[in-house]
């Protein structure tokens, strides 16, 4: 069984900012421990309030089965969990790499959720093959990276793939952006991305 990964994007809601701070911390911590319980971990949590006011932060889980994910959300639920935030998932299983996914540390993050239209099912399989090259000289351009893509297809029906990117400065994501409109990217995909940096603890 492959693993399963989460992706979610949240923000806060009345009944959070009404919890002091050690309430806050202390619900914090059941939430890691219940993902602990379940033989998950989380792989990156992304601060983007700073870039997009309807997401405060965003993150990524592994899972190691699909069961190992409704057990974490029953957890949530006795928790109560969906009274403190508003938010958006998506369950996954991963394009590329095969096995071992690991997420680097980098300046910035992006996450682009995005589905095909259908412009890009008429491309002829060389067509095809030729924009994912002009893809890659793209992110090479401005020193970007893809880390993983994943299907999503079988969980949404509104996004059938999202990619995590890294970039070593926030003019290097605009200008990668530029470089996609300028190649014609946008008749190919409805897309959504949201910026983030690095929770820190500290």
């Amino acid at each position: 069984m492959k693993p399963i990964y989460k992706l979610w994007l949240m923000n806060y809601q009345q009944a959070w900012y009404d919890l002091d701070q050690a309430k806050q911390q202390d619900l914090g911590g059941k939430i890691s421990n219940c993902l602990a319980q379940n033989g998950a971990k989380s792989l990156l949590t992304a601060v983007s309030l700073w870039a997009d006011e309807k997401w405060a932060v965003w993150g990524i889980e592994e899972f190691p089965d699909i069961e190992a994910v409704m057990k974490h959300s029953q957890a949530l639920n006795e928790l109560q969990w969906c009274r403190y935030i508003k938010c958006r998932s998506s369950l996954g299983t991963l394009i590329w790499p095969e096995a071992n996914l690991t997420i680097p540390e980098a300046p910035l993050y992006r996450l682009a959720q995005f589905k095909m239209n259908e412009v890009w099912y008429h491309l002829s399989d060389a067509e095809k093959k030729a924009w994912d090259e002009k893809n890659e000289q793209a992110y090479n351009q401005v020193g970007a990276q893809i880390i993983c893509g994943c299907d999503t297809s079988w969980s949404n029906e509104e996004w059938g793939t999202w990619v995590l990117e890294t970039y070593p400065s926030l003019e290097a994501a605009y200008k990668h952006t530029m470089v996609l409109g300028n190649q014609g990217w946008y008749q190919y995909a409805k897309a959504i991305s949201v910026l983030g940096v690095k929770y820190s603890m500290e």
